[in-house]
């Protein structure tokens, strides 16, 4: 692997050659049989090998792990078209455009036939994949070498964990990855394959989870502007009531993390008008009047759905108050808010993403139906809320279980960044995404997946699954900051998976945990209070 960076800014965009880790056997696939000379695929651009295709024929190779970027291409005696399919999964470089399972090149192009020149070195593509598969469709082609170009945002990561579980501690790293890979052009994008965009909703697990990696924090700042920038107002960010609550949201966390109160000032006015939009479509009897609500994809269109709504709606009011004292003003909305929110009567009783929020929030809920059949009714999007009101309403050792469970399925399926959408019974007879899947086997990409992502439009790196180091830093390593700025912090370990130790970033510094057969130890840089009452 080499590297370099674009500029000396911490920021700046470091380019990665990543060479393949092997390449797949089409042998051990269904239905796929490559016409290929040599397998021996060099894996450095000095003194290049050579690996034919011959014509009619195709290479499968895996780079190893889930990339943003394109691939790199040395070829010797080309000068032809030849056709590369990137893929999340082995089974996306096999799909086509359109049919039943269709592959995809919404936001970004995954398949296309491009012009190879003879003695070329050329690079295609901008998306997020794992697996490159090229097709040699007008004649043989000599490949002298080939590398994925990642690129991703330099930042130093600053947060650790790691404890006695050898598959949490790879669900610590996996989340980190994916949420690595979700920095692009200075922003958190929700996802690099689709959509590519600032979705502030799914944001707000991205900011817990990078609050928890990183002392940088301009790509937060800068999604947050973005936002309130193209979204004047009476508008609605990114089109949806709801999502405008998660800025108000992720803005209380920003400010918290940083200590920024200059930001916060630059913000107050939109903050304010906010609130005064929302609660005008609020009744007095706490129904809420938006033009529509969503809270995420498993429970749209549930009757819970209302309530999880509500549960975000007062979290939102509840951070503005806290905003608000950072600054010695008071909103006059957001009382009014919690007043009307308060008079909604009756509980959620089945999802348990409406159950999770409206604990946090303050509301009676059941939190039984949080831990009830485990992992099961999941969502990538709210696991974060799942996990943590489960450890602090129901119970802190079927929470650390049901983290294990939902994210060890996906890694027991092959993944290398947590995904857009997934649910405990996929697991059941699916293959990993490494490989074609045989008879009488689910391909988990192609074949699951619902809502606006069903089969390979479906996302394999997606930021809002990585709510989880949130999770795993203030539940089970036990830092929480109680104080604006982080100069206060809590910590209350709970030791779910043996020894652990792990840093968390503070707007202080950081504060270092460490749990050794029963024994806690805790450092913090200068200046931050330890409450570990």
């Amino acid at each position: 692997m080499n590297s370099e960076k674009t500029s000396a800014d911490a920021s700046a965009v470091t380019v990665e050659y990543v060479f393949p880790a092997a390449v797949v056997d089409a042998e051990k696939t269904e239905n796929a049989e490559a016409i290929i000379t040599e397998k021996e695929l060099q894996i450095n651009l000095v003194e290049p090998q050579l690996t034919r295709i011959e014509k009619g024929g195709y290479l499968v190779l895996d780079f190893g792990r889930e990339l943003a970027g394109g691939v790199r291409i040395l070829a010797f005696d080309a000068g032809c078209r030849v056709r590369l399919r990137l893929g999340e999964s082995v089974s996306e470089t096999f799909s086509e455009l359109g049919g039943a399972k269709p592959g995809c090149n919404d936001h970004a192009v995954r398949d296309a036939e491009v012009f190879l020149p003879s003695l070329c070195d050329q690079e295609y593509f901008q998306s997020g994949f794992r697996f490159l598969r090229i097709d040699a469709t007008e004649k043989d082609v000599a490949i002298k070498s080939v590398a994925a170009v990642y690129k991703h945002v330099g930042y130093n990561r600053v947060g650790a964990f790691s404890c006695s579980d050898k598959v949490v501690n790879r669900i610590f790293d996996t989340a980190a990855h994916t949420v690595t890979l979700c920095m692009q052009n200075g922003l958190l994008w929700d996802g690099v394959k689709r959509d590519r965009l600032v979705w502030i909703g799914d944001m707000y697990p991205e900011f817990l989870a990078g609050f928890g990696l990183y002392k940088e924090c301009g790509y937060a700042r800068r999604c947050l502007d973005y936002a309130r920038e193209t979204t004047p107002l009476p508008g609605w960010m990114n089109t949806m009531p709801t999502y405008s609550l998660w800025w108000i949201l992720c803005l209380k966390e920003y400010v918290y993390h940083t200590g920024d109160i200059d930001f916060l000032r630059k913000n107050r006015y939109y903050l304010d008008e906010l609130l005064k939009i929302y609660d005008g479509y609020i009744a007095d009897d706490g129904e809420i009047k938006t033009p529509g609500i969503f809270l995420d994809w498993p429970s749209h269109d549930t009757p819970d759905e209302k309530y999880g709504v509500r549960a975000i709606a007062k979290m939102a009011a509840d951070a503005a108050d806290a905003l608000d004292v950072t600054l010695f003003y008071k909103s006059p909305y957001t009382a009014s808010i919690k007043r009307k929110l308060a008079a909604v009567k009756g509980a959620p009783s089945e999802k348990k993403q409406a159950v999770a929020l409206s604990l946090l929030a303050g509301y009676d809920a059941d939190p039984a139906l949080l831990i009830k059949d485990g992992a099961c009714g999941m969502s990538t999007f709210m696991s974060w809320a799942i996990l943590n009101a489960a450890h602090d309403y129901a119970s802190p050792e079927a929470a650390a279980e049901m983290c294990r469970d939902y994210y060890g399925a996906m890694l027991k399926l092959g993944a290398t960044s947590f995904w857009e959408d997934f649910d405990m019974q996929w697991l059941e007879g699916a293959a990993p995404v490494t490989r074609l899947s045989a008879a009488g086997e689910k391909d988990v990409h192609g074949d699951y997946g619902k809502y606006c992502y069903k089969g390979f439009r479906h996302s394999l790196c997606h930021g809002w699954s990585a709510g989880v180091i949130n999770y795993l830093q203030t539940r089970i390593l036990g830092v929480r900051p109680v104080q604006f700025g982080g100069l206060s912090v809590r910590v209350r370990p709970y030791a779910a998976y043996g020894d652990m130790t792990g840093i968390v970033p503070v707007a202080g510094g950081q504060v270092k945990v460490e749990v050794r057969s029963g024994r806690v130890s805790i450092e913090a840089s200068p200046g931050i209070e330890i409450i570990s009452d």
